[in-house]
């Protein structure tokens, strides 16, 4: 009877313990839904992890560059962790030998029964014996299959962790994960909001300011604070040599002891080199990059400065200058931060090539009216082009001034589209001939004029259309039915790209001057960076509106414990945030022999019916390679085979039925084991960005933290429901 009771008494402690354990998590997964601070769950995680295991300490390192930094700790250990912290500060990740590191490699948990006896460092033993720490848990925190950091508990009982004690702990470690990775995704977004800002700022500072060089310092200073760097400087074209024109007050004395004129050609200098190729370069440490020379070098040094980045400032595919920016840090500049850098030298481009036209207009005086036309023109156009979000608006007024300017017949702009030209806008008198003229033009040298210029990035000018050896016979005959006999195209240039072509045609044999070409090139500057503007406008408010759409869909699945119900956001959202028909969880049935569909969202329900096995088609690819696959198209991807049949027809007779079809596939992966596969699929041609392929493996990495939590806490009410049973059988045999 006593031995009974003491059963009784067991399963009522362990019944406790378990309610107590998933309230915790629960408390926890509430917070992480609503909570901006981070250091207040990364509290909350360590301390709950040490009540519910009886244990004496807890801390979180994360990851900062390659080594594991202090994040958070308990206060009943903090002295330890102060002392151990000093004794080691930062552990490299990589080639370590101690078990924080290997466990970030691994990303599997380690249990060591009595770290005293392990432990490598004479210093790390004496801290342990001081403190009188035995038992250690170390848990990796992983978020999008990448280790961030480790929770670890200590003990000062030599202690053997169980193995749903490593359990519990890795259902925190995941809660804190998802927490930062929270804290990213916003951080993320209301930095793509400020640089957004900023551009718009400056753009608008472009269309009111007459003052080149407050245009300039309004770019160094706001290019250096955006990419978070305390220096920058710009270096503009004199001659046929670059000088300082523009400049952070905390890049001055390293400018002041540098030479102020260097030359541009490849292989001189950072800035001349990349005024040569016109092509950005990104530098580590360039205090140690050979291309400075040994006195840039010990500059560099002496001023501590070390990463670096430098694109051009390109107008009318023409160097003009230089953009630079400086870290402290050895550091490698994003190609997000390369990108927005390029918008910044772009906008001095701009203000330096509006100064350009504006001080011809005042030099030349025997053309000054028409000179001061033209730089109205341009002015109107840069305030329209600063307020207006209306892109056809502004590329309307562009086609309709140049063809005024210039006194010509017609004017139109055709863009890229799907590595072909297409007519975009053009003046009424232009319908006529566009009309005749091939929907969309092939981008190639030698072939039609616009697709030349498009590709050799070049202006051509055509005296007589019908002398012209690359318009045909036909092409002749209907631009003489419209009275249009020469022409003039410019390309539409935005990072130093051809993204379309701006071309003027007159009804006289016209031989167009340089400064007309020059001004045509300025409106199709113009064009190009109202494109550029609605381009990067629109990707700031789709990262942002993504961002937040991610964020909701975290939110929600961090707060979501029904499994069913799991799978149902899940296929919802990724149809709905990649713009895809349809998706649909695949897992692998042991009976079929492959992936199949256990949730479907939007999708014909014969793919109920199909399967694939591991390395077939792209799900099976996912599953075997453990990495997001995808195809544009099903049925021409000679890699999409699967050796089912019945399979293979569903999938070419649904294909073929839409026409095309694209997928991508990303795994779930939940305590490095693939559980699943999440498959996106589009009854249209989708061509893949890097951002849409990181959206999808991003949802299927939330989707494993959800399913793992739903599954923790389905098996820790299962256990505790089974629990409650069996002490009712126990009462009733008392």
């Amino acid at each position: 009877m006593n031995d009974q009771r003491k059963t009784k008494k067991q399963l009522l402690e362990e019944l406790e313990r378990e309610r107590d354990r998933s309230t915790s998590l629960q408390e926890v997964s509430n917070k992480v839904a609503a909570a901006h601070d981070t250091d207040e769950i990364l509290d909350l995680i360590v301390n709950e992890s040490v009540r519910l295991l009886g244990a004496f300490t807890a801390q979180i390192r994360l990851l900062e560059g390659d080594f594991l930094v202090p994040g958070a700790t308990t206060k009943a250990g903090a002295d330890y962790d102060a002392e151990m912290s000093e004794h080691l500060p930062a552990l490299v990740v990589g080639g370590n030998p101690f078990v924080p590191a290997q466990v970030m490699e691994t990303k599997k948990p380690v249990v060591t029964e009595d770290h005293q006896q392990w432990a490598f460092l004479p210093k790390t033993r004496e801290i342990l014996r001081k403190y009188g720490i035995h038992g250690r848990v170390v848990v990796p925190l992983v978020a999008n299959d990448r280790s961030i950091g480790v929770l670890i508990v200590h003990d000062k009982r030599i202690r053997n962790f169980t193995e749903d004690e490593v359990s519990l702990l890795q259902a925190f470690a995941d809660q804190a994960s998802l927490a930062l990775e929270k804290a990213r995704l916003l951080n993320e977004a209301e930095r793509g909001k400020e640089r957004s800002d900023a551009l718009y700022q400056i753009s608008n500072k472009l269309a009111g300011a007459h003052d080149t060089d407050e245009v300039l310092d309004l770019i160094v200073n706001e290019a250096a604070r955006l990419v978070g760097a305390p220096a920058a400087y710009i270096r503009l074209m004199e001659g046929a040599k670059l000088v300082n024109r523009a400049n952070t007050d905390s890049a001055a004395d390293y400018l002041a002891a540098s030479r102020s004129v260097v030359a541009a050609e490849e292989g001189t200098s950072n800035a001349g080199h990349v005024m040569a190729t016109k092509k950005p370069l990104v530098t580590e440490d360039a205090a140690k990059d050979a291309l400075g020379g040994p006195e840039r070098q010990r500059n560099l040094e002496v001023h501590g400065f070390h990463g670096r980045a430098t694109v051009p400032m390109v107008a009318n595919d023409r160097s003009v200058g230089v953009l630079s920016v400086m870290d402290t840090r050895i550091r490698r500049f994003t190609d997000d931060e390369v990108s927005l850098l390029t918008a910044f030298a772009d906008q001095a481009a701009l203000a330096l090539e509006k100064a350009r036209l504006l001080n011809e207009a005042k030099t030349e005086k025997e053309r000054a009216e028409t000179e001061r036309e033209r730089a109205d023109s341009l002015y109107r156009i840069s305030n329209l082009l600063a307020g207006a979000h209306d892109t056809e608006e502004v590329l309307d007024l562009i086609v309709n001034e140049a063809a005024r300017l210039l006194s010509v017949e017609a004017s139109y702009i055709r863009l890229v589209s799907g590595g072909e030209l297409e007519a975009s806008v053009a003046t009424e008198s232009a319908a006529g001939i566009l009309a005749e003229l091939d929907e969309t033009i092939v981008i190639q040298e030698g072939k039609a004029p616009v697709g030349h210029v498009m590709a050799t990035k070049k202006p051509m000018v055509i005296e007589d259309i019908t002398d012209c050896q690359m318009i045909t016979p036909e092409q002749v005959t209907a631009h003489t039915k419209h009275r249009l006999r020469s022409a003039v195209i410019v390309p539409l240039l935005a990072n130093d790209q051809s993204i379309g072509v701006l071309a003027v045609m007159d009804a006289r044999i016209r031989q167009f001057t340089e400064d007309e070409v020059s001004l045509l090139s300025a409106f199709a500057d113009q064009a190009a960076l109202a494109l550029e503007k609605a381009r990067l406008l629109s990707e700031a408010e789709a990262r942002e509106r993504q961002a937040v759409r991610l964020y909701e869909v975290t939110t929600q699945l961090a707060s979501n414990h029904d499994l069913d119900s799991v799978f149902d956001l899940i296929t919802q959202q990724a149809a709905e945030l990649t713009g895809g028909l349809g998706a649909m969880i695949l897992r692998y049935n042991e009976e079929r022999g492959g992936l199949a569909a256990i949730k479907m969202y939007n999708l014909p329900t014969e793919f109920w019916d199909a399967f694939a096995r591991p390395g077939e088609g792209v799900a099976g690819r996912a599953f075997e390679e453990r990495r997001a696959i995808w195809t544009i198209d099903v049925m021409a991807d000679s890699t999409v085979v699967l050796s089912d049949d019945n399979t293979d027809k569903i999938v070419h007779d649904v294909a073929s039925n839409w026409g095309v079809m694209s997928v991508a596939a990303a795994p779930i992966i939940i305590r490095d084991e693939v559980y699943g596969i999440l498959d996106v699929i589009f009854d249209k041609r989708q061509e893949f960005t890097d951002e849409q392929i990181n959206l999808v493996q991003n949802l299927a990495d939330s989707a494993a933290v959800a399913i793992n939590n739903a599954r923790f806490i389905q098996e820790t009410e299962k256990a505790r429901d089974e629990a409650t049973q069996l002490y009712e059988i126990m009462e009733q045999l008392a």
